[in-house]
């Protein structure tokens, strides 16, 4: 298989992930909204949703990456430890990177300048109503994308 098919492939499998990851996220964020216990903390809720909706997401990458992109590689039992302690890496990164931006200046920001002035006036994107959790869900999404080459790499070379 060449280097381009491998990463094909692995991007198919990381889009079941990233459903599996909003998907979860999106339902823990409108049902539980905030965890009590945190509210004191500096950690915020949404990451310790991103946590628990990346775990499981993790795990479903981890069957079908060892199952069809890095099957055909030479290591026949590749570990599930060091494939969760590369994943663990890139949680973290995503992890500063949603929580910083989940800060509601950011959200303030980019709605007065990004969003009021072009997104909404687009014929079809503009009847897009921007909401708190939807910001919240766009973070999320491009920290998967920040995080997806890191885990490429280091599941290629370190894992597989």
């Amino acid at each position: 298989m060449t280097e381009i098919e491998r990463f094909l492939i692995f991007a198919i499998v990381g889009a079941s992930g990233v459903v599996i990851d909003l998907s979860v996220f999106w339902a823990l964020l409108k049902t539980m909204k905030e965890i009590k216990a945190l509210k004191k903390s500096k950690i915020k809720s949404i990451t310790v949703f991103h946590g628990i909706s990346f775990i499981i997401s993790n795990a479903n990458n981890y069957i079908w990456n060892s199952t069809f992109t890095f099957s055909d590689t030479n290591k026949e039992n590749p570990s599930w430890i060091t494939y969760f302690a590369v994943s663990i890496i890139a949680l973290t990164v995503s992890s500063i990177f949603l929580q910083y931006f989940a800060n509601p200046k950011f959200y303030k920001l980019f709605k007065n300048n990004i969003y009021e002035p072009v997104i909404k006036k687009l014929p079809l994107l503009g009847k897009i109503k921007l909401t708190k959790n939807l910001w919240l869900l766009g973070i999320k999404a491009t920290a998967i994308i920040v995080s997806m080459f890191f885990n490429y790499f280091g599941y290629k070379y370190l894992v597989f």
